[in-house]
């Protein structure tokens, strides 16, 4: 028996004597040793629980602080305290129990872990085990996270040749309804920790734990993707198809739409409509809800797979299915009405998934098919938060949506343009048209101008592409170029309304125009400037047709100030006005 767990049971009983209880060998603890009883473990554990209530308790001075803190970094020290702690644990719900016997075993792994013999190896892994899976309804959710974390620690050393159970282990909590989201919280620690590994392990472990995971990517992001379409289902009866692409005409006047014309354009719309929405159509007046366990669930499988996209390589980790999925999950905000945080949070965790893949620039060997999925959850999210934007009198539709989801959206746009519009735009089955149209209103409708000044950089990066194209091949530019006309000329006129206060006033007016910048420009020189250069950069495109309709929205603004003229007095020498 330990001798420190002994002082536990006896420190309230002799506390002048706490130097000679702590000292192994002294008389002391030979008398202690006397007087233990069979239920040794049990008095060690009451002893240890009442010095921490003392330790934390706001009656406890520094001196008596101090002198616990020594008992207990002893008690730490000692080779077989890791025994002691997991007993502890699985015997206590005491919460300052609970991390300090966490932390001792940490200590433990990090520091002794090498030199450990395999027998005792197996016992802690066996331990947490218990600790986590037998007794999961009952802890504190913060001790199951802990404790796992001290399982993914063991695998960052063991895993797999000393450690061949633990994934298994892990992958057969998930797939048991009982304690699913025990295995996906692990399972996202594991993906943290060994996916990308931090600088406490040598480099070539680190690169053999890389590849262990990639290993298992396929595996786990099919598994991930099973949930995900399994809360679908169950949760939201499948109703999960995007409303069907809304009719384009040539006959609208709205000057915030950019919907195309002609023959052509028609036709083409019309087939990209039948090859990426089929004839599914859902219920959009639907509200959308999750009970919390579903929504708990989602989140985490969200959390991990946009962790595995972070390191993994996509090829393994992305298909069709998934990316179906995660733009289910991004359009749940706007089937809840954005009405419920924890749906919203989830779609947000989607988007950011998504944004993991969108970023690192990946062409898939079935391009057509991710193409199509992609866009068939971009147009759904679109259409979702655009709907009532048909409504001059409507209030602004994006107005009530969360901000972090906007951005996260956004960020997907900007991505989704700098990486694939040359592929789209050249493919037959793209409605370029209809997804310009559709991120022109996204762009106009922003709440706020940071939002806006964001959607700016995607159009600028829109007429740059047209400039290299015309640099590329003159040609071949023009022919770019008249596919983008329409859609450039509007976001000019469009611009010039934007810097206006009689059109945006409400947002204008919360410009700084006192403090300056690093660069000595306030907050409304710098929005300014931004809508001025995009201008100009289309200008250089289509000089005539700009210059046409700047002159024409300078008139307009004009007319007030030149029909002042009409209320002067005439013949007047002093120009008397009639008002």
């Amino acid at each position: 028996t330990c001798a420190l767990p002994i002082c536990l049971i006896h420190f309230y009983k002799r506390q002048n004597a706490i130097l000679n209880l702590i000292a192994p060998g002294g008389s002391a603890v030979q008398l202690a040793k006397k007087e233990l009883t069979m239920d040794q473990n049990g008095e060690n554990l009451r002893g240890l629980e009442t010095l921490l209530n003392d330790f934390f308790s706001p009656a406890a001075g520094n001196e008596r602080k101090r002198e616990i803190e020594t008992i207990l970094s002893r008690f730490s020290s000692q080779e077989t305290a890791w025994r002691d702690c997991l007993f502890f644990l699985d015997n206590s719900s005491n919460h300052f129990l609970y991390m300090y016997c966490l932390n001792t075993v940490e200590q433990v792994i990090q520091r002794r872990w090498l030199m450990m013999v395999t027998e005792h190896k197996g016992e802690v892994r066996t331990a947490l085990h218990n600790i986590v899976f037998n007794n999961h309804n009952n802890l504190p959710p913060f001790v199951r996270r802990k404790t796992m974390k001290l399982m993914v620690d063991i695998a960052k050393v063991d895993w797999p040749h000393f450690y061949p159970d633990f994934f298994p282990q892990m992958l057969q909590l998930i797939h048991t309804q009982e304690t699913i989201l025990e295995g996906l919280t692990m399972l996202l620690i594991a993906c943290e920790e060994l996916g990308s590994p931090r600088e406490d392990i040598s480099t070539a472990r680190a690169i053999e734990l890389r590849k262990l995971m990639n290993h298992q990517v396929s595996h786990i992001s099919l598994a991930l993707t099973n949930i995900l379409e399994v809360v679908v289902e169950r949760e939201l009866g499948g109703s999960t198809t995007p409303p069907p692409s809304p009719s384009i005409s040539g006959d609208s006047e709205d000057s915030n739409s950019m919907d195309g014309t002609g023959q052509q354009s028609g036709h083409l719309l019309q087939i990209a409509s039948n090859k990426v929405l089929g004839e599914e159509g859902g219920d959009p007046s639907r509200v959308v809800q999750l009970d919390s366990r579903s929504i708990l669930i989602a989140s985490t499988c969200l959390k991990c797979l946009a962790q595995i996209f972070s390191w993994a390589n996509l090829p393994s980790a992305v298909n069709s299915r998934g990316i179906s999925a995660l733009f289910q999950f991004s359009s749940l905000v706007v089937k809840s009405k954005h009405t419920d945080q924890g749906i919203t949070d989830i779609s947000v965790l989607a988007m950011t998934a998504v944004n993991e893949i969108m970023a690192k620039n990946y062409v898939p060997m079935d391009f057509q098919d991710y193409l199509l999925s992609v866009y068939k959850g971009t147009l759904s999210i679109l259409q979702g938060l655009l709907v009532e934007t048909d409504n001059p009198s409507a209030v602004m539709p994006l107005q009530g949506v969360d901000e972090a989801f906007l951005d996260k959206l956004t960020d997907f746009l900007k991505y989704f343009v700098s990486f694939h519009l040359k592929r789209c735009e050249g493919n037959n089955y793209f409605p370029l048209l209809e997804f310009l149209s559709l991120m022109f209103k996204y762009s106009f409708m922003q709440p706020s101008i940071a939002g806006f000044s964001s959607c700016l950089e995607i159009w600028d990066t829109v007429v740059d592409y047209i400039q290299a194209g015309m640099e590329m091949n003159k040609e071949v530019g023009k022919s770019l170029l008249s596919r983008f006309q329409e859609a450039l000329l509007s976001l000019v006129f469009q611009l010039l309304r934007k810097i206006q206060f009689r059109y945006n006033s409400g947002q204008l007016d919360e410009l700084d125009t006192r403090s300056r910048d690093d660069n000595n420009e306030t907050e409304w020189q710098v929005f300014v400037t931004a809508a001025v250069e995009t201008i100009m950069k289309v200008a250089d495109l289509l000089p005539l047709d700009v210059v046409r309709i700047v002159d024409c929205v300078w008139k307009e603004t004009c007319i007030v100030y030149l029909d002042l003229e009409k209320l002067i007095v005439p013949d007047s020498p002093d120009r008397k006005s009639v008002v």
